[in-house]
């Protein structure tokens, strides 16, 4: 090992033979410094690197709650947005189907009967739209007579037009409910959406029979309109749950008296939401309605 101070070799000794200083900066040791150098001038590279970022990260609580508030508002409005666009899209889907449903019965009304609980929107479109037909076709009548007669007060639309429309949709309801009980005591596999989507698939003929009997009848045809808004009606609650019932063979009660106590039960649904009753309870409830 060569000495630092009088450059003489002087081996592998802890001091040197020729001038006695100590040989404690050998070879290894200087390695061991020129690799540590290395070492601790990038940690503390890496610490002076470090207060920056961090203090580039450092956000004050106003400045926080400002960022934080944004976020959410963002991120309410976009979900907003997404369940808007959902709900447009569910219910362009509807109408969709109720399209295809309305064709496909008007050209052969006997697919009925392949109707289920996917057709319920279809059905309940279906029973609304006739529901509100039917109390149209009696108000619009009186409100124009009674702009051309002195005698006759004109119709208040709650109790001439609102009222009878809740009414019809609470008797179609009233009428499946009823068809379905049937439908449990003949032990039928249907259930209540199933009754529901077969009930609305059935009656869209007869609602189309009742109002094309409107329509001729403000033409002043006579006999055939008379004609076409009984078939619709009489169909409508006493023949759709026969073509309901009959899908299927049962192996619960017999279908004869199951359909005759359901031909009782649909006449007194209609005797209590008739206007002698069921009128004068809304009377009673909404008095200060004209």
């Amino acid at each position: 090992m060569k000495c630092e101070h009088c450059d003489h070799e002087s081996g592998t000794g802890a001091l040197c033979v020729h001038c006695g200083s100590p040989l404690e900066k050998n070879e290894d040791y200087n390695d061991r410094l020129t690799e540590e150098l290395p070492e601790e001038k990038v940690d503390s590279t890496s610490k002076e690197e470090a207060i920056p970022s961090q203090a580039t990260n450092l956000v004050t609580p106003s400045e926080g709650e400002a960022t934080g508030t944004y976020h959410a508002q963002e991120k309410e409005t976009h979900q907003t947005t997404e369940n808007k666009n959902d709900f447009a899209d569910q219910l362009g889907s509807i109408f969709t189907n109720f399209g295809y449903f309305f064709m496909t019965l008007v050209k052969k009304p006997s697919m009925a009967r392949k109707a289920n609980h996917k057709d319920k929107y279809s059905a309940l479109i279906t029973l609304v739209a006739i529901a509100l037909f039917i109390s149209l076709s009696t108000f619009i009548p009186m409100a124009i007579y009674s702009r051309n007669s002195f005698f006759m007060p004109a119709p208040s639309m709650f109790y001439g037009f609102l009222v009878p429309l809740f009414i019809y949709i609470l008797l179609f309801a009233g009428f499946i409910g009823i068809t379905f009980a049937a439908a449990k005591l003949i032990k039928l596999n249907l259930s209540f959406l199933d009754v529901l989507g077969k009930y609305g698939a059935y009656i869209l003929p007869y609602g189309l029979l009742y109002v094309s009997g409107s329509i001729l009848l403000i033409v002043q045809m006579p006999i055939i309109p008379v004609l076409l808004l009984a078939i619709g009606v009489v169909g409508s609650i006493f023949v759709v749950p026969v073509l309901i019932l009959w899908e299927k063979e049962g192996d619960g009660f017999d279908k004869i008296y199951t359909l005759l106590g359901l031909y009782v039960s649909e006449l007194l649904l209609i005797v209590l939401f008739s206007n002698s009753l069921f009128g004068s309870i809304m009377r009673e409830l909404f008095y200060f309605l004209p």
